[in-house]
């Protein structure tokens, strides 16, 4: 990251952000990413498992620093062109006008849980052709 023109902006969020951070806070990530791990498949909860004691045998190691506190920083107050949303967002806008606004088929909500029972059925498993027919 630091080789990237925005890594030391990065790292100077990041260090106003988390340098303050409790060894509570962080006991509290541990377990917000344990209970997020048992939500994974076999083979994701495997590698999730792995990345997580690598994290808390490097935070535990002597000399431990975080990314953020590693390399340089920079003024983020700096006006740089390239970190400017106005373009991106122009960008942005011409690329989202061609999506639907409303869901091609169905009521004109996206939240299905609304929908009622009758706007589902054309949509469950049950109500669908077989192929083999």
């Amino acid at each position: 990251m630091n080789d990237s023109s925005y890594g030391p902006l990065c790292n100077a969020i990041a260090r106003r952000v988390f340098n303050d951070k409790s060894e509570q806070e962080f006991a509290l990530e541990i377990t917000q990413m344990k209970e997020w791990i048992t939500g994974l498949d076999d083979e994701q909860k495997e590698e999730a498992s792995a990345d997580l004691k690598a994290l808390k045998k490097e935070r535990k190691a002597p000399g431990f620093k975080p990314w953020y506190s590693k390399g340089k920083v920079c003024d983020e107050k700096l006006k740089n062109p390239d970190f400017t949303l106005s373009r991106v967002w122009k960008e942005y806008k011409d690329y989202i006008s061609g999506a639907p606004s409303l869901p091609l088929r169905g009521p004109a909500k996206w939240d299905i849980s609304k929908w009622t029972a009758a706007e589902r059925r054309p949509f469950e498993f049950s109500a669908m052709d077989d192929e083999d027919d």
